[in-house]
């Protein structure tokens, strides 16, 4: 007796054993971008490139600011959008901020990857704002 794989179809044939395999799970890279406005409000969008509209509605935003010992702490967070914006107060302080949005696994869809904005730094007491493409 042989034995076929046969992905997403179901057929039965004489003499043959038929194993229905699953679709492998779709892994979306998550883009989030980060800007910070007024005084102060942290914007921006979470996105994937392959515009899977789940991954990037209703995602926890955590925007976080590094603090004096160099480690992240949590400044405020917030849900995206259905579109994937957001737009977050928090307390007007100087410092250096990112964003981030966890993973997250979708009931029968893809799983949304996990990713860290660049980060903004707000300084000097000017409310001077630059990017950098430090992470982590």
């Amino acid at each position: 007796m042989s034995r076929r794989v046969v992905a997403g179809a179901a057929a039965f044939a004489l003499g043959f054993i038929l194993t229905v395999a699953s679709p492998a799970q779709a892994r979306d890279r998550t883009v989030v971008t980060l800007t910070l406005g007024g005084s102060l409000i942290a914007k921006g969008e979470v996105r994937t490139a392959h515009n899977r509209h789940g991954c990037e509605s209703r995602r926890e935003v955590v925007i976080q600011r590094k603090g004096p010992g160099g480690g992240w702490q949590t400044a405020a967070s917030g849900d995206s959008r259905p579109s994937g914006s957001y737009r977050i107060p928090l307390t007007d302080q100087d410092g250096t901020y990112r964003a981030l949005v966890r993973k997250l696994a979708l009931n029968g869809g893809p799983t949304c990857s996990r990713d860290v904005s660049p980060v903004v730094k707000r300084g000097n007491g000017a409310g001077r704002l630059t990017s950098s493409s430090e992470g982590g």
